[in-house]
C-alpha cells in the first residue's frame, strides 16, 4: 500500500523524548524544559546555522547537553561501571545514567559547533567525520556492552543525528548521513533509488563501445525503502517503467535490476554509494548498494569501498550476513526523496532545494513559503531569521518535508 508523506512522521516517531539540560563547568542535575517546538536558521559567524528544536532556543556560548530516556539492557547492566557505559572524544560525551535510565550527550556551544562545521570547507575534513562517525556509532557500541536494550540503537542513532546542529545545504548529513567528502547515503523511510538502464541488441563489443543505432530503450525501475517492526530497512516491490512497448516485449523474461528485491534482506542500515569505478571484469561500476546487520560493520565496509571501489561483492561481505549490489555495465543510480508539496506528495531528486522545487513549478509562487520538518515524528516548522532573507530557499529538502505558501 503506497503511503502519504505525513505516514513517515508515524514509521519516525521514535520511544525516545529529548529532554535539554544546560551546564557551565561541571554539569549539574539536569533541569527538565519542555522540548523544542522548531527549527531556526540563525546567522552565526560567517554562516547561518540550522538549529533542531532541541537546540532551537539555546544561548550561542553556552555548551549543552541533551537527555533522551533509554531502554536499558540487561540486569547484569547495575554490575557495570559507569565507565564502561561510556563513549567520548573532544566534540562529544554520551553517557548512560543507571538511575535515572537517560542517555546524555554533552556537546560545545553552538558558537564552538559553528567553527567546527567549517572544517567542511577544508580540503581534508576526515577529522571531523571521524569525530561525528564515533558519535553515531556510540549507541551500538553501547548496546553491544548490554547498556542499552537489544534494537534501540539504530533509533537513537538517528534521533542524535537529528539534534546536531547543520549549515544550510548540509541538511543531507543529519538525515542521510551524506558529506561532502563521502560517497554514500543512507536508504531510509521516504526515499527510493532509481535504475535507468540502456538495452542494446546483441552482445557488447570487445572494447566497450555501443553504438546508438543498437540500442532497444532505456529501462527504469524505482525501489521504495521502507521499515519493518523491528527497525530494519527493506524494499517495497519495485515499479517498472518502460520507455516503448518494444522494449517491454524484449525484456518480458525480466532482467538484473528486477533482481534487487530478491536479495535485499531487511538489515539495519542500508546505504548507496555513488561511484565511478571499473570492477575486474572491467565493466564500469557506477553504483553499489550494501545492507549491513550493524551499523559498526557498514562502517568497516565504507572504509574497503573508499579505499578500494572496485571491490567485488563476495570478497566486501565475505563472512557476514550483508547484502550487496553492484550495478555495472550501462546503467545510472540515483536517489529521490518523499515530499509533500501545497499537500500534494511527491519525488524529488536527492539534493533538490525549496528554491529548485519551486523553480520547477508550472505557475510562480504567490505569497510567503513555509517549510515543516520531522523530528522525533512530528512536523515542525522551519523558522528563518528575518535578516538572512532568502536563505531558507537554500535548504535542501529531505523525506517528510512539507512546502507550501499562500
Amino acid at each position: 500500500m503506497r503511503y502519504r508523506g505525513n505516514d513517515i512522521a508515524l514509521r519516525r516517531s521514535y520511544f525516545l523524548l529529548p529532554i535539554l539540560a544546560t551546564f557551565a563547568g561541571c554539569v549539574p542535575h539536569p533541569h527538565a524544559v519542555l522540548p523544542g517546538t522548531r527549527f531556526r536558521i540563525i546567522q552565526l559567524g560567517p554562516t547561518p546555522l540550522t538549529l533542531p528544536p532541541p537546540v532551537a532556543e539555546l544561548a550561542i556560548a553556552q555548551p549543552f547537553e541533551l537527555q533522551f530516556p533509554i531502554s536499558p539492557g540487561p540486569k547484569a547492566i547495575a554490575k557495570r561501571t559507569s565507565a564502561t557505559c561510556a563513549e567520548q572524544n573532544d566534540l562529544f560525551a554520551v553517557r548512560i545514567d543507571r538511575k535515572t535510565r537517560q542517555l546524555a550527550l554533552s556537546m560545545p556551544s553552538l558558537k564552538q559547533w559553528q567553527k567546527r562545521l567549517l572544517d567542511w570547507d577544508r580540503p581534508d575534513p576526515s577529522e571531523l567525520e571521524r569525530k561525528l562517525d564515533q558519535m553515531l556509532a556510540s549507541p551500538e557500541a553501547l548496546e553491544s556492552r548490554g547498556c542499552l536494550s537489544p534494537g534501540s540503537a539504530i533509533l537513537l542513532r538517528q534521533l542524535l543525528r537529528d539534534s546536531i546542529p547543520s549549515r544550510p545545504g548540509f541538511d543531507l548529513y543529519p538525515a542521510y548521513g551524506y558529506r561532502p567528502s563521502g560517497l554514500g547515503l543512507d536508504l531510509t523511510s521516504g526515499v527510493r533509488f532509481k535504475i535507468q538502464r540502456a538495452h542494446f541488441n546483441g552482445p557488447a563489443p570487445a572494447d566497450g563501445k555501443r553504438s546508438f543505432t543498437d540500442l532497444i530503450g532505456i529501462s527504469t525501475v524505482y525501489y521504495e525503502a521502507r521499515t519493518d517492526s523491528k527497525q530494519r530497512t527493506f524494499f517495497a516491490p519495485p515499479v517498472v517503467q518502460y520507455d516503448s512497448p518494444k522494449l517491454k516485449a524484449a525484456l518480458a523474461k525480466g532482467w538484473e535490476d528486477l533482481n534487487f528485491a530478491r536479495h535485499a534482506r531487511p538489515q539495519i542500515i542500508y546505504r548507496l554509494f555513488f561511484l565511478t569505478s571499473y570492477t575486474k571484469s572491467g565493466q564500469r561500476r557506477t553504483a553499489l548498494i550494501l545492507g549491513t546487520p550493524t551499523i559498526v560493520l557498514m562502517e568497516s565496509m565504507h572504509k574497503q569501498l573508499t579505499a578500494n571501489p572496485a571491490i567485488g561483492c563476495e570478497e566486501l561481505t565475505s563472512g557476514t550476513s550483508s547484502t550487496c549490489v553492484s550495478f555495472d555495465g550501462d546503467v545510472s543510480v540515483s536517489a529521490e526523496v518523499d515530499v509533500t508539496i501545497n499537500g500534494v506528495r511527491t519525488f524529488l531528486d536527492w539534493g533538490s532545494t525549496v528554491r529548485s522545487a519551486i523553480s520547477k513549478l508550472p505557475a510562480p509562487v504567490a505569497g510567503s513559503i513555509h517549510l515543516r520538518r520531522i523530528y522525533n515524528g512530528r512536523l515542525m516548522p522551519v523558522e528563518i531569521d528575518p535578516k538572512l532573507g532568502g536563505e531558507l530557499e537554500n535548504t535542501v529538502l529531505v523525506a517528510g518535508d512539507e512546502l507550501s505558501w499562500k
